[in-house]
């Protein structure tokens, strides 16, 4: 069976800022889709062929979703939302090797603990 671009293009990947959660949750609804619990080990992987536009538009949703400080990553079997915040830790690496060309972006943080913000706090000197 021949995968042709329109088969790759079809496939569901979303890259939701939190702008656009809200479709997406509508969409899991619509679909009959059901969420499901956050793990410790929680992972969303995905790899197809794509155009330099298709590229663009999810480098963008990413883009907005760091704006926003949420990023929801879905398909048809997956779904994790992920909070950048404080600092984060950022690489790139790019190689070429013949006619092989390959650019990797990492970026990694951890989850800041939450503070009570009715938290008293007494300072004395």
């Amino acid at each position: 069976m021949k995968n042709t671009k329109t088969d790759l293009v079809s496939e569901k990947l979303s890259v939701f800022s939190d702008q656009r959660f809200a479709e997406n949750e509508q969409l899991k609804t619509n679909n009959c889709m059901t969420g499901r619990a956050m793990s410790k080990n929680e992972q969303f992987e995905y790899e197809s062929f794509q155009d330099n536009d298709s590229i663009s538009k999810y480098l963008q949703a990413l883009i907005q979703g760091f704006e926003k400080g949420k990023l929801t990553f879905s398909s048809d079997l997956d779904n994790i939302v992920l909070e950048p915040n404080g600092l984060l830790q950022f690489g790139i690496k790019a190689r070429k090797k013949g006619s092989k060309n390959k650019l990797s972006i990492k970026i990694s943080w951890k989850d800041s603990k939450k503070k009570d913000t009715n938290e008293t706090i007494f300072i004395n000197s």
